[in-house]
């Protein structure tokens, strides 16, 4: 998800809030590309990766 919002080169509204993501993404490109980033990375330096396959299961 990163990845993708760090190039993704056009005025958009991105919305990846659907049940299957670990954490929802609401963000309008390129204006919260810094926000969106830093909560994603936030979640991956803080949340256990066992709590996020405990979450896929579901």
């Amino acid at each position: 998800m990163q990845l993708l919002i760090n190039n993704l080169n056009i005025r958009t509204h991105l919305f990846a809030n659907t049940v299957s993501n670990f954490i929802p993404v609401t963000a309008y490109l390129p204006y919260d590309r810094e926000k969106a980033t830093n909560e994603l990375q936030y979640v991956l330096d803080n949340v256990d990766e066992i709590e996020m396959q405990e979450y896929r299961k579901i």
